[in-house]
């Protein structure tokens, strides 16, 4: 996956002192889903492509450039990530909303069928 590379890219810009890691969390939090991992790992990337900008040459370097090939990556991952995350939430409201009006309609079935009777 593209973040995958863009962190393998940035260990080695913090192997060359051109960037520092972010600060460890001092609290520990539950278990998470795979996406919000890597949501984590992209915040935590853009973090740390932000303080690489100001430690790199001026000009165009080829550190530049690949730190701002990377954050732009990790930004364009991130909207995608934050869109894709966006659809799924309206995806379970109609799925939800669906169901109650499924719900409804076998009710109103099973009262006709006693009415019958």
């Amino acid at each position: 996956m593209k973040a995958t590379r863009a962190i393998s890219l940035l260990a080695a810009l913090l192997a060359a002192g051109c960037a520092t890691p972010p600060p460890a969390a001092t609290q520990t939090a539950p278990e998470k889903t795979e996406a919000a991992k890597e949501a984590d790992e992209v915040v935590s990337l853009l973090a740390l492509l932000e303080g690489v900008g100001g430690r790199l040459p001026a000009g165009e370097s080829p550190r530049r450039q690949l730190a701002t090939l990377l954050a732009r990556l990790t930004a364009d991952q991130a909207r995608e990530t934050k869109r894709l995350e966006a659809q799924v939430k309206e995806e379970q409201r109609r799925a939800d909303e669906l169901q109650q009006k499924l719900d409804a309609m076998l009710k109103i079935e099973e009262n006709l069928r006693r009415g019958r009777r």
